[in-house]
């Protein structure tokens, strides 16, 4: 599946999943429930009210969500910056203690890089 189709495939099962929403608020409002000033409002007004009320949730909940990917991606990054410095510094304080080793892998590589040459 190509990345266009896979797109519109996307776009079709959230639109549909958006109209499934309004069909459900609109057969399953209660026309009682829904006052303005004390009066009920019946017919397409508490439609158009119950549907406004769907596209406000709908957003609310996108920019819920991008906010806490947004904050998960900070957070993982600062987890990996710290990672790695507790790491570097574990490197630092046993890189005495590997210091004669270092040094004697140094000599025989130069030894053997002379060889070499000859």
């Amino acid at each position: 599946m190509t990345n266009t189709k896979r797109n519109y495939a996307l776009a079709i099962s959230l639109l549909s999943a958006f109209f499934v929403l309004v069909c459900l608020s609109y057969f399953s409002m209660d026309t009682s429930a829904i006052t303005i000033d004390g009066e009920p409002v019946h017919g397409i007004a508490g439609v158009g009210l119950a549907i406004g009320g769907v596209v406000i949730g709908c957003i609310a909940t996108f920019f819920a969500l991008g906010v806490t990917g947004i904050v998960l991606a900070g957070v993982s990054i600062f987890l990996v910056a710290l990672f790695a410095f507790i790491v570097g510094a574990i490197l630092l304080a046993i890189l005495p203690a590997l210091l004669p080793l270092l040094l004697i892998i140094g000599i025989i590589s130069l030894i053997a890089r002379k060889n070499k040459r000859l």
